[in-house]
């Protein structure tokens, strides 16, 4: 038999929903089988024979609805499995995440002044700016246990809450700039 169990409650669970055969097939004789519509193409098949292909083996993409039709296949013995049939099924959404891109000193006194952010499903994020001294840094760097600037500065009475658009739209993953020219001492500096 084919039995399929969607058991991905979320994009990044994708991987826990799709088929089980009850005996071991050819994963490519079992994906050519299996019908998406829209049409999409299997991208990654494990080697060898398996009893499971998990939905990440297509390119499927967050968000979007899938009639899946299941149609006659063997295993890999030549016994006909009894197929599930055709059903619907809807990808999770993307999680949202953002995560500032830390890679040591990003910003050049004479180079755009642009924060990289990795953002994933999110339009527009807020960000706290503030000034800090050169005193400030130095401390930071004799202090054995910080790690990250942002972590060790606090957040003072001139700080400023202000929100960007990222350019990133539903269910899109990519990187954002923030840029920090305005908050700079005549838009130069880090």
């Amino acid at each position: 038999t084919v039995e399929f169990k969607d058991e991905g409650k979320s994009w990044s669970d994708r991987y826990y929903s799709g088929f089980d055969f009850s005996n071991p097939v050819n994963p490519k004789t079992a994906a050519r089988a299996i019908q998406f519509s829209p049409p999409r193409k299997a991208i990654y098949l494990p080697q060898g024979e398996t009893k499971r292909l998990s939905l990440s083996a297509w390119n499927l993409e967050p968000g979007k609805s899938y009639k899946i039709t299941v149609g006659a296949m063997t295993d890999v013995m030549g016994n006909a499995l009894v197929k599930a049939g055709s059903f619907e099924v809807t990808m999770p959404d993307r999680e949202q995440f953002f995560h500032a891109v830390e890679s040591g000193s990003v910003l050049e006194a004479e180079m755009k002044q642009n924060y990289p952010v990795n953002v994933s499903n999110i339009a527009a994020l807020a960000a706290t700016v503030q000034p800090f001294t050169l005193e400030e840094i130095l401390e930071f760097s004799t202090d054995k246990n910080s790690y990250y600037l942002r972590d060790f500065l606090h957040v003072k009475d001139d700080a400023k809450k202000v929100s960007f658009k990222t350019g990133i739209g539903k269910n899109a993953i990519g990187r954002a700039a923030f840029n920090l020219a305005p908050y700079l001492d005549k838009g130069r500096g880090w």
